[in-house]
């Protein structure tokens, strides 16, 4: 995935306002993989004119590829293309600069939950996806115990197919509770307490 000088240039621009603290990424590559060159490529452009504030490490011959980390419990599965591609670098820089979306109620109440798994099953050009990867991202940056987990149908055909999805993004709870569509924080929220009480 190559992007244009002039957007390149844009980018660094806000990188260099909003980039605060260090963001690491770990990314699985895998041998036979297509389009794992494109996102090494998109992952060294960005720690690039990151100026050293996002970093990366690269995994290669991996099971399970491509595959991106944000920390310890946030996995993109794919590649962040299409309309993903400026949610993911947005959420970079939120990470990196402490900044969250949801009111102060819904914060609160996300410190306090456990054992929550999100999984969400999305499409690169939906226009619905980017929102849902957005609060998945964001209940799991507050809380290192929500884990994330974004599987781009596209890439990953099989697991929408064992999985029966059939619209995107159709996310699920802890394997419990499931759901069609994007959704405010405050709804993600009390879908997650259905999941698990």
């Amino acid at each position: 995935m190559a992007i244009d000088r002039i957007s390149m240039e844009l980018i660094q621009k806000e990188f260099r306002k909003r980039l605060k603290k260090k963001v690491k990424l770990r990314v699985l590559l895998g041998k036979n993989c297509i389009i794992c060159k494109d996102l090494e490529k998109f992952i060294r452009d960005i720690a690039e004119i990151s100026e050293n504030k996002i970093s990366y490490e690269l995994v290669n011959n991996a099971d399970e590829y491509p595959v991106l980390w944000i920390g310890k419990n946030i996995k993109y599965m794919g590649m962040p293309t299409g309309n993903i591609t400026g949610m993911f670098l947005q959420f970079l820089m939120d990470v990196s600069s402490n900044t969250y979306f949801a009111d102060k109620d819904t914060l609160r109440e996300v410190k306090k939950l456990e054992d929550v798994l999100i999984e969400a099953y999305i499409a690169t050009f939906c226009r619905n996806s980017p929102q849902q990867v957005r609060w998945a991202f964001e209940f799991s940056a507050i809380n290192p115990k929500i884990k994330s987990v974004i599987i781009d149908i596209n890439q990953f055909p099989q697991l929408a197919t064992k999985n029966a999805i059939k619209f995107t993004p159709t996310t699920t709870i802890n394997k419990k509770v499931n759901f069609i569509g994007a959704c405010a924080p405050d709804e993600l929220l009390r879908k997650i307490k259905l999941a698990i009480y």
